[in-house]
């Protein structure tokens, strides 16, 4: 199973976080084929796309058996319980079919991040040998994501965003390991593949909504994850569902003609300094 196999496995059944996962999964797969990656990134990719196939796995086993009728199947999560279980019982025809597609995903993700995680580099990137004998520039590019001027290493550098909330960084950006618009169209391209993927789920939501959903039971001081299949708690999770499906079908119905205009008449344009940065207020 390819990379990007398992990455459509993960959008198929969990429109969250698509854009994340999706550079989330660039990142891995340029480690595993010996691009540069720091340690520190590729322990942000594994655990992005590993959330991401526990919420895969959780919404493909509601919907395909929300009464728990198949045995085994309750209460596993992480990327090792589901590569175990996909060692076990990958074959085994009582488990529904979308199941075993979202295990053998699982394992095949787990495979690929064994492979690349020795790959990692520790420390930081090398400088450019060939650059000038002088202080060290950093170039500026702008994220075709977040639309932000980010420091550019051949990519754009790991960023994010803070959570107006409590002042502090909240996650990676999309657009991280993806090209600067200055240099590469590549990074529009990416964007706009993730807007038709959360829009094609979205609407996939809204034609066939889940006929389970799991809620979160205050039982005392703790949380049990409760399916419901009908009732005052079904209803609000379903309505919940639907709002964001039908936001994420007009976002990206509104996005995607944008950014395919900006992909037609791309134009390669220059990388500045920080300085430069600067002056200009940004």
């Amino acid at each position: 199973m390819t990379p990007t196999t398992i990455l459509e496995t993960i959008i198929k059944y969990t429109a969250r976080r698509v854009v994340q996962r999706t550079a989330a999964m660039a990142g891995l797969s340029a480690c595993a084929d010996g691009a540069f990656v720091t340690v520190a990134e590729f322990k942000a990719a594994r655990a992005e796309l590993s959330t991401g196939m526990d919420d895969a796995y959780t919404a493909a086993r509601n919907a395909a058996d929300p009464q728990y009728k198949v045995d085994g199947l309750a209460y596993v999560s992480g990327l090792v319980s589901l590569a175990a279980l996909h060692k076990r019982r990958g074959t085994d025809e009582a488990i529904p079919a979308e199941v075993r597609t979202v295990l053998a995903a699982a394992a095949a993700l787990k495979a690929l991040i064994e492979g690349a995680k020795d790959k990692a580099s520790t420390g930081r990137r090398p400088a450019v040998t060939d650059a000038p004998v002088k202080a060290r520039v950093l170039d500026m590019g702008t994220c075709a994501f977040c639309r932000r001027l980010q420091s550019v290493r051949g990519t754009m550098v790991d960023h994010g965003y803070t959570d107006s909330r409590y002042g502090f960084r909240a996650g990676s950006c999309g657009g991280t390991n993806t090209k600067p618009i200055e240099t590469s169209p590549d990074g529009l391209h990416a964007l706009l593949r993730a807007l038709e993927s959360a829009k094609e789920r979205a609407m996939e939501l809204i034609d066939t909504p889940p006929t389970a959903h799991t809620v979160n039971v205050r039982n005392g001081i703790r949380l049990t994850p409760t399916v419901f299949t009908s009732g005052p708690e079904f209803d609000r999770a379903a309505r919940r569902v639907l709002a964001e499906a039908r936001g994420t079908v007009a976002l990206a119905g509104e996005r995607i003609p944008e950014v395919a205009a900006e992909i037609a008449a791309w134009a390669p344009g220059k990388l500045v300094t920080a300085a430069e940065a600067t002056a200009r207020g940004v």
